[in-house]
């Protein structure tokens, strides 16, 4: 049977005040849409639920330090409120599952447990940066990402990936790509999307448009969202 475990609704998903407020991402302040941002592939699991009219239940992994009735990251904030605005009317429930600082392996069993405990239609896992600083074997952290995919497909979830940050300048860039690569590597050849975080920011980088760091989460979030929201057909 499933258990019911507190959620957040996305009318009250977006309190506390930020150095940016929730509207800022969608009131013309971000850089204009670029091709990295496409998700290329479809989220029939939460296209189906939505066409039912069924309560959706999504769940937010490793989107930073947030807690359910804390104030959340600009990156969550806006996901979630690109989402109220793309889905008027419809109930969305959704959890933070937090992993600041975790590797992939660890992350990935609260990604199974709170799957199991929610039955969640979308599961969106923000993951590589720890592997990526703790030099994690890249074909692990792979093998990682590819199992919890194949898992949550058999749970019937949807799943998008978001990848690393870019980083204008740092020294660490190659060992970031390679996790970049790693990840998108895992999962090729499978139906699942890919928010490819770390191409975003390169492309903004190259264009002179980046924003700000806390805007710049926000906005990316914004993107997210409408993305998710057109793969799943609204």
């Amino acid at each position: 049977m499933r258990r019911m475990i507190p959620t957040l609704l996305l009318a009250g998903f977006l309190a506390g005040a930020l150095a940016w407020t929730p509207g800022t991402a969608r009131a013309g302040a971000c850089p204009g849409p670029v091709p990295e941002a496409d998700l290329g592939a479809g989220l029939p699991r939460l296209a189906a639920a939505l066409g039912a009219g069924q309560a959706v239940d999504i769940l937010l992994v490793g989107m930073g330090g947030a807690r359910a009735g804390g104030q959340e990251s600009p990156f969550a904030q806006s996901l979630a409120q690109a989402l109220q605005d793309r889905l008027p009317g419809r109930e969305v429930r959704i959890q933070i599952i937090p992993t600041t600082g975790m590797l992939a392996k660890d992350s990935a069993e609260r990604v199974r447990r709170a799957a199991t405990e929610t039955e969640p239609a979308l599961v969106v896992w923000r993951t590589g940066m720890a592997d990526a600083l703790s030099m994690t074997d890249p074909a692990k952290f792979g093998l990682t990402i590819r199992r919890v995919a194949e898992w949550l497909a058999a749970q019937q979830s949807d799943l998008v990936l978001v990848d690393l940050a870019y980083h204008a300048g740092s020294a660490q860039e190659p060992t970031y790509r390679r996790y970049v690569e790693a990840l998108g590597g895992a999962v090729r050849g499978m139906p699942v999307p890919v928010f490819r975080r770390y191409a975003i920011m390169e492309a903004w980088s190259r264009q002179g448009t980046a924003p700000g760091a806390a805007l710049g989460e926000a906005c990316l979030g914004e993107m997210l969202g409408a993305a998710v929201a057109r793969q799943a057909g609204r």
